[in-house]
């Protein structure tokens, strides 16, 4: 009976630190799971390699017109947005495609204080066009309303405030 009473001591005891371990990391690991989900709903990256393409064929026009320093800038800023990868975080795409969007406009502005053949206008009017529309859908995209619906709907309330502060899970980032 002893015996019995002590196997039961010690199940009871195994069992209550098994829930102390494992609860909280179960919980932890839930958690990371939904701030993976939503960061994954930040779908730029096509807009992005879009808004490249269109940056390399007014390279391509600067280039002609002999307009060097604005030209590797912007091809610069290219080179940065391709290497990112499928892993780049949402603070840094937005960093990426605000320095392409300030060096393409930087370079057409370049351009278009030159004097142009009409071959050239219209070859910088469709480059502007094939950049503004990506760069307006992106401007389009719902991630931050969709973080800051999870922020006031799950991270920020009880118990997942407390498992995200005390076992390190960080909230989505948001892409500004």
């Amino acid at each position: 009976m002893k015996k019995l009473l002590n196997d039961r001591r010690l199940a009871a005891g195994v069992l209550a630190v098994a829930v102390l371990v494992f609860t909280p990391l179960g919980a932890k690991l839930s958690l990371q799971r939904a701030v993976n989900k939503v960061q994954r709903g930040l779908a730029v990256e096509e807009y992005i390699s879009d808004s490249v393409n269109a940056a390399r064929n007014l390279v391509t026009l600067g280039s002609s017109l002999g307009l060097d320093v604005e030209t590797d800038t912007l091809r610069d800023y290219m080179t940065a947005c391709e290497k990112l990868g499928d892993n780049a975080s949402p603070k840094a795409l937005a960093q990426a495609n605000r320095d392409l969007a300030s060096a393409f406009e930087d370079l057409r502005s370049a351009i278009a204080g030159q004097e142009l053949s009409e071959r050239d206008a219209e070859s910088l009017e469709l480059y502007t066009n094939a950049f503004t529309g990506p760069q307006a859908a992106i401007g389009r995209e719902s991630y931050n309303e969709d973080v800051d619906k999870f922020m006031t709907g799950t991270y920020d309330k009880f118990p997942a405030s407390l498992i995200g502060s005390l076992l390190g899970v960080d909230p989505p980032e948001y892409f500004n």
